[in-house]
């Protein structure tokens, strides 16, 4: 992930299409979808992680009751 895909992504919600991304760029639609996807399927690996990361901590914390109550 690097910022010039943060800056395609913005590009891509502010203009509401590919297509008019890729015409300000002078590049493919093509280009611009698979450029979103790649940066789609990392942002979910950072999201699975950080959720996975979330749900770690809340067992860690549940298991602390637990053990203080005992």
């Amino acid at each position: 992930m690097n910022t010039e895909d943060l800056a395609l992504l913005l590009d891509v919600v502010r203009r509401g299409s590919f297509s008019a991304v890729a015409r300000d760029r002078g590049v493919d639609p093509s280009s611009v979808s698979r450029t979103i996807a790649e940066l789609e399927e990392q942002l979910m690996r950072v999201y699975g992680e950080i959720t996975s990361s979330l749900s770690a901590g809340a067992s860690l914390a549940e298991l602390d009751r637990e053990t203080r109550r005992r």
